[in-house]
């Protein structure tokens, strides 16, 4: 059983007990240990959602710090200039904690609906069927290249390369295109909830032996 791969199996009562025998009502091999759960995809969309509304507020944010460091006559700073450039370094360093908030809470979120999922498939090669179907080896490798360009931008804030207001402005270009590719990573993610969401539904329905078509059991 730990190898049942759900598209595997004949569908239309050829995977129930009883099945054929004259006065046996055929009955599912598969029991779920727990119903599939619906809200935990539509919440990790929504965070999905939710984290690439906050990582193109990130690039409006440096854009407009862009903008105003370019509009700086280096000979004549006044006090509010400064002030607007503290003021935009304070803005960066919110949405970028509030951009993490949301990162961390959307693996929890992606986590705790892997461990539901576990708990209904059961089969080991039914949950690997699912996932695979899903393309989650794709998902985890956008993932992991946000991590590491994440690492590398945070490596070169804390050198000592930013030595003058070109540098600081070239860097805010990177972080514009990091965050931007934040975006699509955001999107990454709702593709493949909304995938692995219809997929598991299919993967359970078959192994119920009910069929599936269209979000409908048959």
């Amino acid at each position: 059983m730990s190898e049942i791969d759900p598209w595997a199996l004949p569908q239309g009562g050829a995977n129930t007990v009883g099945a054929g025998i004259p006065g046996v009502a055929p009955q599912p091999v598969f029991q779920p240990a727990a119903p599939l759960n619906r809200t935990l995809p539509i919440v990790v969309m929504a965070l999905g959602v939710l984290y690439v509304l906050v990582s193109l507020i990130e690039v409006f944010v440096v854009n407009n710090e862009v903008s105003f460091l370019n509009s700086v006559d280096l000979t004549n700073v006044t006090q509010d200039q400064l002030n607007q450039a503290q003021s935009d370094d304070n803005a960066i360093s919110t949405v970028s904690v509030l951009a993490l908030v949301v990162f961390l809470g959307t693996l929890v979120a992606i986590g705790v609906w892997q461990r539901s999922l576990n708990r209904t498939l059961g089969s080991v090669g039914a949950r690997r069927a699912v996932f695979n179907r899903a393309g989650y080896r794709y998902f985890r490798g956008t993932w992991l290249v946000s991590i590491l360009l994440s690492v590398f931008l945070q490596a070169t804030t804390n050198s000592n390369n930013v030595n003058s207001v070109q540098d600081a402005i070239n860097h805010d270009h990177e972080l514009m295109l990091y965050y931007g590719l934040r975006a699509v990573v955001g999107v990454v993610l709702i593709f493949f909830a909304f995938r692995l969401k219809k997929i598991s539904e299919e993967g359970v329905a078959r192994l119920s032996g009910g069929g599936y078509l269209g979000g409908a059991h048959l």
